[in-house]
């Protein structure tokens, strides 16, 4: 796709119906040459712009028409991977637009999914007012002013008797906004964005604005059916491939074709055109990999769309076997506190108790697990759940068969209370589609029950906390078959935010253990935060 936005460009510097203005593009370079960095290694020095952000800038800014001296350009989708300096490029060309370019009135609002994602860019413009010698002469003499909430910078602004000019972050009611005039809008990571409403926001308010401009930034994501990826990137990609034809739009996608290996270094380059010129990059992208190459699951899929670009909404595996049975250690109950969940059957499923210890001064975690299948026939659920191991496993005492269709939940109740005599149980965590009659029993009996609906918001964190357990070698279980079949048979979902759940789709995947797991780990998370939360609370 990147020869492809090359092509284009060579293409228009060979027409004479347009011309690249040198002048303003030189005057673009030497700004940035004035900005300084403000973090990381290089912070204090100046920016000096590499190859491939001069080429997105010349291609972006520079082109206007013969005729009218206007610029060609009016929107674009920029699509490429992260640590590829996107923020700070955009951050440079708001201050540049609000000072020097000849908009009357500049306003540059910048939207994204959410208001702290659309604060990342104001805040950088504010640090870049911070840390470069002449932006900070103009603080110091008020003609660029910051205003802040807190500690984000939530608008600047820039007057001389001559010029105005007003960098902020949008709010999410800014299509209510009386005056709402931006000449410049920047969408930011516009691929969480669930309909397309923010790019008709700020395209309606540039009504009045002779050379508006409205740039959406982005890397890949996950929902392949929102806006991003079915509309904006789909029109791109065929104005590159010059199926459609719009002179006013700009397309620049830096993602591997689809048959690169996402192990070959070649193909890393393709999605992070900077590899070259920024020597923290390859380090940090070798890094990432190596991590994603062993742990797989989520970390392969994190690298493949943040750091390869690619585009992803497919079920992903979770844990490698590998990963999983580095906590193959026996567990062991040394007077800790436990944290159970449940999973109980419908009728003629398996069901899971788990107990999960808090973290020991190691952080390591132990779990048990008990687990239950009904039927009268074990060969037939053999059979059915395409396992052989259930007779062998009910012989060593890793599953409990009930000899009838359905699982009497009396028996999986006293093995809880035969557990509790020897562990501190604090809380049971359960998902309410099938439990209520067990939890009430339990409650009556003094039990803390917490219901935890399986939904992203519910799970996410605890699937992301146990998952990183088991990569750092932090899990004991005992290397429990039951447990590590399911573990096995586990994938996730993802919804458009990122956010996961584990998916229950696939009848014939048995995942109960791991439902009940993610339910302990749930309620010990909730722990953790509240005996944090009243040790702060004590000290002040």
């Amino acid at each position: 796709m990147l020869k492809l936005s090359c092509n284009r460009f060579v293409k228009d510097l060979e027409r004479d119906d347009i011309y690249f203005d040198e002048k303003y593009f030189t005057q673009i370079v030497v700004f940035f040459s004035l900005l300084r960095h403000w973090q990381g290694k290089w912070a204090g020095t100046p920016i000096v712009l590499t190859p491939f952000q001069k080429f997105m800038i010349g291609g972006l800014m520079c082109f206007r028409w013969t005729d009218t001296k206007k610029r060609k350009i009016k929107s674009c989708y920029i699509q490429v991977a992260r640590k590829n300096t996107k923020t700070i490029l955009m951050s440079g060309l708001s201050l540049f637009h609000i000072m020097l370019d000849e908009e009357p009135a500049a306003e540059v609002f910048v939207g994204a999914n959410n208001h702290d994602q659309a604060q990342i860019c104001t805040n950088c413009c504010g640090k870049l007012c911070k840390s470069s010698p002449f932006l900070r002469e103009l603080l110091r003499d008020k003609r660029l002013t910051l205003y802040a909430y807190k500690d984000n910078i939530s608008k600047i602004v820039f007057q001389t008797k001559n010029k105005y000019g007003t960098i902020q972050s949008m709010s999410k009611q800014a299509d209510t906004k009386d005056g709402f005039s931006p000449s410049l809008g920047i969408i930011d990571e516009y691929h969480e964005a669930q309909t397309d409403k923010l790019i008709n926001v700020i395209e309606s308010g540039q009504g009045a604005r002779d050379e508006p401009m409205l740039f959406c930034i982005t890397t890949a994501g996950f929902n392949k059916a929102g806006p991003c990826y079915s509309i904006l990137r789909d029109q791109s990609i065929k104005q590159l491939r010059e199926v459609i034809s719009d002179e006013s739009h700009y397309s620049l996608i830096c993602e591997p074709d689809a048959n690169d290996s996402w192990e070959d270094e070649s193909t890393w380059k393709k999605a992070n055109p900077m590899i070259s010129d920024v020597d923290t990059i390859l380090p940090y992208l070798t890094d990432r990999f190596t991590r994603a190459k062993n742990a797989g699951g989520t970390k392969e899929i994190d690298f493949k769309t943040k750091n390869l670009n690619q585009w992803t909404d497919a079920p992903e595996t979770w844990l490698q076997d590998s990963v999983w049975m580095e906590g193959n250690g026996a567990p062991k109950n040394m007077g800790q506190k436990f944290f159970a969940g449940i999973d109980l059957a419908h009728v003629a499923d398996m069901s899971a108790l788990v107990f999960i210890g808090e973290e020991d001064d190691g952080g390591v975690m132990d779990i048990f697990t008990d687990v239950w299948i009904p039927g009268e026939s074990i060969l037939e659920k053999m059979k059915e759940d395409k396992n052989s191991q259930y007779v062998n496993w009910i012989k060593e005492g890793f599953l409990n068969h009930i000899e009838q269709r359905v699982t009497d939940d009396r028996e999986i109740e006293e093995r809880f209370f035969l557990r509790a005599k020897e562990m501190d149980v604090v809380s049971l965590g359960y998902d309410p589609k099938f439990a209520s009659g067990f939890v009430s029993r339990l409650s009556e009996r003094g039990v803390d029950c917490w219901e935890v609906p399986q939904s992203y918001a519910q799970m996410t964190e605890a699937i992301a906390f146990l998952e990183q357990k088991a990569i750092d070698g932090k899990l004991r279980h005992g290397g429990h078959p039951v447990l590590s079949w399911h573990c096995r048979n586990t994938i996730l979902r993802r919804n458009r935010g990122g956010e996961m759940i584990l998916d229950k789709s696939e009848a014939h995947r048995k995942i109960d253990c791991m439902v009940a797991l993610t339910l302990a780990m749930k309620q010990y998370q909730t722990w953790k935060k509240e005996a944090e939360a009243n040790v702060e609370i004590f000290f002040v």
